[in-house]
């Protein structure tokens, strides 16, 4: 499978803490057949980290299209349509339907220009 780098923007634009939804297109088909529409981007303990954006309960979007992507406490991932937890450093789900199972990880990727890369099929 080929990887596409897809921009984001400035590094310095993404969240220091926590994470937030951008979308992905076109729309790219996971090994397992479903289509991720957008991606979580964000940065934990000062790392880049990026997931697809379909939590592993019902396969859709974390957001309710608002891009907050982000539990009450500012430290965990929620997907606001089940109230799944996903701890940011791995993206497994602490609580919730699909307890255990990990969000589908992407790389993100700093130029030398401090331009945010995606890289989708990674």
């Amino acid at each position: 499978m080929a990887v596409r780098r897809l921009p984001i923007g400035p590094v310095a634009f993404l969240p220091h803490f926590g994470f937030v939804a951008v979308p992905v297109l076109p729309p790219h088909t996971l090994p397992d057949g479903t289509v991720a529409r957008g991606a979580l981007v964000g940065r934990h303990e000062g790392r880049l980290v990026a997931y697809a954006n379909l939590c592993r309960h019902l396969a859709i979007g974390l957001d309710l299209g608002d891009g907050n992507v982000m539990d009450d406490d500012g430290v965990h991932l929620r997907c606001h349509h089940h109230g799944a937890v996903f701890e940011p450093a791995e993206g497994r789900c602490i609580v919730g339907p699909c307890y255990q199972r990990q969000l589908w990880p992407w790389k993100l990727e700093e130029d030398l220009f401090g331009q945010a890369w995606l890289l989708v099929g990674s």
